[in-house]
């Protein structure tokens, strides 16, 4: 077995419990028997894991791959294994969290699927500033900028069967933290203005913690007069997943007549002179979200979504010794991971389409978007999901390098079969001046030289923020802070940078 030559040494669990009631997980060695630090992307296919004693967590050992009756054993008093650790299939690229812990290890800890009462789910959150509002936007919960009237392309039966994300989504853009994150996008003369060696002059926001009530309601208004301004459609998963991008957000082109003719962004028709250069939107969303949420409404009258969820782990080579037991049983769990993400998705893209309205480009060489905090990312969608959740969540996958399809990407990210990891830096070793996201030089050396940090998201919060506790108790005591993604340290997982210290990325290891 090579370099899965490991030492192991006995962990007991610790004594309190994590956050929502998941379990601790498989014990690893810190060091390999050479006294070198493992690369878990490689050794940890080489452990298995049974329930401790305690219900705590988990016992681990090796697997003896050699054992003629293939249960693993070095020798007859060797335990059953029950979970598998590692990437469920070695000829597959997966996300850091299922590549370490394994698809199996991460159901059973209650990241996947969970058996909950969901009598309470999709109780109709409203956000804190909703009683606020005024009184003719008050007949519906949803927030204006995500009405009906907003979709070119929408018909009511998906609009009413995606009211759990529209709803959810509004509640968190009806927060008044969320409106100092606009505020300040708008409040142009708090502005700090910086220099970087691969942009003209960059502009970053300074965020106030809380708002005046007049504040808070001429906001709101700002935020209303989107409608003017943008629109949402479904855009053909195909066109998607070859950008790829499950949302994009352009400035609507005006095309003149012969090929000579340059394309030309559409200004925004306003007298307000404080708005010029600035410009009118279209939010294009993947029809994968649409069509994974009508499936799940569908599943009693038809078999497609269950067929999807049947068929993925044979898509990805998964053997039977590796496979959850549930992931197509509790189809519940994935219909919720699908609609947080969707809600996700519509306030990350109207965070952009709000820069085309109010953040003026004199100059379309200059950033189209300011930074936000510490990040060297000028992305403000991403910015947008760290204010509201603290991190950026993507949908767990995994990806065929032998047979690349962008298409099955894009489902197996939003169904969401193999739960939902997040992170606070998504592509934190990218290239100082990258032109799709703007990365700054400044901050690069350091986290060229710190590790990628990836958490899995419990599946117990997802329940939770449709829950009737969550916008009755905790959203009123708490605020933002109730619907943060929790990190639980202990099952965090870390890609290590490697030896060349201008690309972090190439020989890295997993930790």
């Amino acid at each position: 077995m090579g370099d899965a030559d490991i030492e192991m040494s006995g962990v007991e669990p610790s004594p309190p419990i994590l956050p929502y009631g998941v379990l601790y997980p498989p014990p690893l060695p810190d060091k390999l028997s050479n006294g070198q630090h493992p690369d878990w992307a490689r050794h940890a296919y080489h452990f298995g894991a049974r329930d401790d004693l305690w219900g705590e967590g988990f016992e681990t050992r090796m697997f003896n791959f050699s054992d003629p009756t293939r249960n693993g054993k070095f020798s007859a008093d060797d335990w059953d294994v029950q979970y598998m650790l590692g990437p469920a299939n070695q000829w597959v690229s997966w996300d850091p969290i299922t590549t370490k812990w394994g698809l199996q290890v991460l159901e059973k800890a209650g990241f996947i699927n969970l058996e909950v009462d969901v009598r309470n789910a999709f109780a109709d959150p409203k956000g804190r500033f909703f009683d606020k509002r005024p009184s003719g936007w008050r007949d519906d919960p949803i927030h204006p900028i995500f009405r009906k009237d907003m979709w070119r392309n929408i018909t009511d039966l998906e609009y009413d069967t995606l009211r759990p994300a529209f709803l959810l989504a509004s509640a968190l853009l009806d927060d008044p933290t969320t409106l100092c994150l606009f505020h300040a996008l708008l409040n142009t003369s708090d502005h700090i203005t910086f220099q970087d060696p691969n942009f003209k002059t960059c502009r970053k926001l300074q965020v106030p913690t809380t708002l005046t009530e007049a504040e808070q309601l001429s906001t709101f208004h700002k935020i209303c007069d989107m409608r003017q301004w943008t629109s949402f459609q479904w855009e053909d998963t195909a066109k998607m997943a070859a950008i790829p991008a499950f949302g994009k957000t352009g400035a609507l082109k005006v095309f003149a007549s012969g090929p000579q003719v340059p394309t030309v962004m559409l200004l925004k028709i306003t007298t307000d002179n404080s708005l010029s250069h600035t410009y009118r939107s279209k939010i294009s969303m993947s029809r994968v979200y649409c069509e994974a949420l009508m499936q799940y409404q569908s599943k009693d009258e038809t078999s497609e979504y269950q067929d999807f969820f049947n068929g993925i782990l044979a898509k990805a080579g998964v053997p039977t010794s590796r496979k959850p037991s549930g992931l197509s049983k509790n189809l519940e769990s994935a219909h919720l991971r699908t609609t947080v993400l969707f809600a996700g998705i519509l306030l990350h893209e109207f965070a952009h389409a709000f820069c085309f309205a109010y953040f003026a480009i004199p100059d379309l060489d200059l950033p189209t978007e300011p930074w936000v905090g510490d990040s060297r990312d000028g992305e403000f969608g991403w910015a947008m999901e760290r204010h509201v959740f603290g991190a950026v969540a993507h949908g767990s996958n995994f990806t065929d390098p032998r047979r690349g399809d962008p298409e099955q990407l894009m489902r197996v990210s939003l169904y969401a079969p193999f739960g939902i990891h997040f992170t606070e830096k998504p592509h934190q070793w990218a290239t100082p001046g990258d032109a799709s996201k703007r990365y700054l030089v400044k901050g690069s050396k350091k986290d060229f030289e710190s590790p990628c940090v990836y958490y899995p998201l419990a599946q117990q919060q997802i329940y939770n923020y449709f829950s009737t506790k969550m916008w009755t108790e905790d959203v009123p005591r708490y605020g933002l802070d109730a619907v943060q993604y929790t990190k639980i340290s202990q099952w965090a997982v870390s890609e290590m940078p490697g030896p060349n210290p201008s690309d972090p990325s190439h020989l890295n290891t997993l930790r």
